[in-house]
């Protein structure tokens, strides 16, 4: 949803990462690098897209982005351990160890859009999730003009969840 409009539904109930290649193939993305990333950033990723991708250039430039979650990087983190639990077939896999941290989805979208500010990621309980998007200038007071980009957005199993918010 985007400003109470429903911008895309699935049937599909089930299967997560079902759901975000879903919206990939709905927002007519050309991103190969999407299918590399952790699903902690496919989440940020799509849901930035939705705010972000009409945006002028200029206007992303130096937006600040301040996210929050709950599980951190915790999906991963069991993906990576995965690939070092058995000595036997030990392979520890590079490509999932670079997501075992939570701000890469930040990297992520600013790699995507170009974008050069200020940014932060905070790990805070479930329930403090509703203060932390009320108040998204709470722990940095920009006194510049730049855009903003705030969220909580979670993501294990699952289970997950994305809501950003856009000030310009």
């Amino acid at each position: 949803m985007k400003d109470g409009v429903v911008l895309f539904e699935s049937t599909n109930k089930t299967d997560a990462n079902l759901f975000l290649k879903e919206i990939y193939k709905f927002l007519e993305l050309n991103y190969l690098k999407f299918f590399k990333m952790d699903h902690l950033s496919k989440l940020g990723f799509l849901a930035a897209e939705f705010l972000l991708k009409e945006m002028p250039k200029e206007n992303l430039e130096f937006m600040n982005i301040y996210l929050a979650c709950s599980s951190s990087s915790l999906d991963s983190d069991i993906e990576y351990q995965k690939t070092i639990r058995d000595k036997e077939s030990y392979f520890p896999s590079p490509s999932v160890f670079v997501y075992t941290l939570p701000n890469i989805v930040i990297g992520e979208i600013a790699i995507r859009f170009g974008i050069h500010g200020n940014n932060s990621m905070f790990i805070i309980p479930p329930y403090q999730k509703d203060e932390f998007l009320k108040t998204p200038n709470h722990f940095f007071q920009d006194t510049t003009i730049n855009p903003q980009l705030s969220g909580y957005l979670d993501y294990l199993g699952d289970h997950y969840k994305a809501e950003f918010i856009l000030k310009y």
